[in-house]
């Protein structure tokens, strides 16, 4: 599914992220901006993105055949994603044979996302506090400093008893796999919070989000799965749910495209 190799060293001149979870924070950014079809291609074009991260070289059929739609509706997506600029495309030519290449798209920057803004925006009376959190992990350190604390997720604490004076709202199967790696209740109720901020509603109308509450449930033990590898691994975090909230959107962008998962439920 690749295209012809003979662009791919001038990607590198059109990269517009720094970093995959940069790339992947400002896509999600224009969810609310776009259709599902617009940000269906605008989903697929950020997986092909993601080497020269921001820039992807891609055929119109590729993109169709990739989201199972067709080419003039690739084509009236692109259109849409260009006015608002969400992306930026850019002509090539065949070296050889001459003629009009395979486009090559920037993904750019949703200049007025804000990640707290955002999230306290999905629901309304909940607002992160993330700044306020205190876990005794200071803004500057490591993720990895953790393993000299007491509540270092690299020893695992006596159980969930803690769990039972979690909110009810959290799910008890949650809350009982967070409280072995994080005792206080208001920071596992934080956790459940970002899920539940990242879940956004598909239907305004009836209200309904991307995922039943069952998914939701899944998506979040994988995502507190990952992050706890990711802490473990040392990887330096500024702060603990603003990372989370990276990871979990990033299963949500996934799994809402994928079909065999979806139709699991």
């Amino acid at each position: 599914m690749m295209e012809n190799n003979y662009h791919f060293g001038h990607l590198a001149e059109y990269a517009t992220f720094n970093s995959v979870e940069e790339l992947n924070h400002h896509v999600n950014g224009f969810r609310d901006k776009t259709t599902a079809t617009e940000f269906k291609v605008l989903w697929f074009i950020s997986k092909y993105a993601v080497k020269f991260i921001g820039a992807a070289h891609l055929k119109l059929a590729t993109i169709a055949d990739g989201i199972g739609m067709s080419i003039k509706t690739v084509q009236r997506a692109i259109k849409s994603l260009t006015e608002m600029e969400a992306i930026k495309k850019a002509k090539t030519t065949r070296p050889i044979k001459g003629g009009q290449g395979a486009n090559i798209y920037q993904i750019l920057p949703s200049y007025d996302l804000d990640v707290q803004a955002q999230m306290s925006n999905r629901k309304s009376g909940e607002k992160p506090h993330y700044d306020n959190v205190q876990q005794g992990i200071s803004e500057n350190q490591t993720a990895s400093s953790l393993s000299s604390k007491s509540s270092s997720l690299n020893k695992r604490n006596d159980g969930p008893a803690n769990a039972n004076f979690v909110a009810h709202w959290v799910p008890e199967r949650f809350a009982s796999l967070v409280s072995y790696f994080y005792k206080d209740a208001s920071t596992i109720q934080e956790f459940w919070k970002v899920i539940k901020q990242c879940n956004r509603v598909v239907d305004f109308f009836t209200g309904d989000r991307a995922f039943n509450s069952d998914q939701e449930l899944t998506i979040g033990i994988r995502a507190i799965k990952e992050f706890v590898m990711k802490v473990k691994a040392g990887v330096r975090m500024n702060n603990k749910f603003g990372y989370f909230n990276g990871i979990v959107n990033n299963l949500m962008d996934k799994l809402y495209f994928d079909r065999e998962f979806m139709s699991e439920w």
